[in-house]
């Protein structure tokens, strides 16, 4: 198998996963369970992501990718609308 079905067949996964969050979301004896759904799929489509980029593009794009991602993941525990950098 090549990369590209790889990742096709997480993004299948992923979105699958999606789905059987909101459903887990949509009563508050399973929130918890379907939020775990959000964060595996997320998880997994975002392997995927950088499977593909991995495989398609060049090394600074990969670079790119994990330095947004970082910044990502570091602004996630702030209660902010939008993204900001602080320099």
């Amino acid at each position: 198998m090549d990369s590209l079905s790889i990742s096709t067949a997480a993004y299948i996964v992923a979105s699958l996963l999606f789905i059987l969050s909101l459903a887990g979301l949509s009563k508050h004896e399973t929130a918890s369970q379907g939020v775990l759904f959000g964060i595996s799929g997320m998880a997994i489509a975002l392997v995927a992501t950088f499977i593909v980029v991995a495989d398609l593009a060049d090394t600074i794009s990969v670079v790119l990718l994990l330095i947004a991602a970082t910044l990502l993941f570091l602004n996630s525990g702030d209660d902010k609308r939008y993204l900001t950098v602080d320099f």
